[in-house]
């Protein structure tokens, strides 16, 4: 299983607009979408790929902290 999964994020990274055709329902839904962008590189040189994973894990908690008010508020047509 996780062959599949490297495989799906070695792929390029499909624009936000094309990929998200509604808004996210669960939390473990818009995680995935932000995991695709934020994935570690070997090849950034100011930053070690732990580093690196470090910051996603904190972006991943703040959206897992946040999912709740999110989750409440109304869509907004003109975003």
């Amino acid at each position: 299983v996780p062959v599949i999964e490297q495989l799906q994020l070695d792929r390029p990274v499909t624009s936000i607009d094309e990929e998200i055709k509604m808004h996210p329902q669960t939390a473990d839904q818009l995680i995935r979408y932000i995991r695709r962008r934020i994935m570690t590189k070997t090849d950034v040189p100011f930053l070690t790929v732990e580093d690196q994973k470090n910051m996603a894990a904190i972006i991943v908690s703040e959206v897992n902290g946040i999912w709740p008010d999110v989750k409440k508020q109304i869509d907004d047509p003109f975003l």
